[in-house]
């Protein structure tokens, strides 16, 4: 029973842990941040705050600042998105959606791991470019 204890002490420590992120400016511009602060307060987000910026290096870049459950919650958004817009929207915008997501859960990783910061997770827009 102590090590039950322990381990769900432990996941919540993790829970309240910093995710940091550089996600592509155009999936950052799909998000209207007082509609998704609301929704994930009205979904039950733990924290539901969320600071976004310009990256420091890189124009293409987003630097996203939250907790690992408002992080979680915005995959599903940007999940969401890349959905809602196969129909119509172009091939670039559902990849910057992907890449938002991939940033999104290699940032919740390790705040999970609670790792060194070894500098932001980010996905290579250039190389990205290359394949369109």
């Amino acid at each position: 029973m102590r090590d039950a204890q322990s381990a769900h002490g432990a996941s919540t420590v993790a829970l309240m842990r910093v995710v940091e992120c550089l996600i592509p400016c155009r999936a950052a511009d799909a998000l209207d941040l007082g509609t998704i602060l609301r929704r994930a307060g009205a979904a039950g987000v733990a924290e539901p705050d969320l600071e976004a910026g310009p990256a420091k290096r890189g124009h293409e870049r987003v630097h996203i600042t939250c907790s690992v459950p408002m992080a979680l919650f915005l995959v599903d958004e940007f999940r969401r998105l890349a959905l809602a817009s196969l129909p119509s929207a172009d091939r670039t915008t559902r990849v910057d959606y992907g890449l938002a997501v991939a940033a999104l859960l290699a940032g919740i990783d390790d705040a999970r791991r609670d790792t060194p910061r070894r500098g932001l997770h980010a996905p290579d827009l250039a190389t990205t470019r290359q394949r369109r």
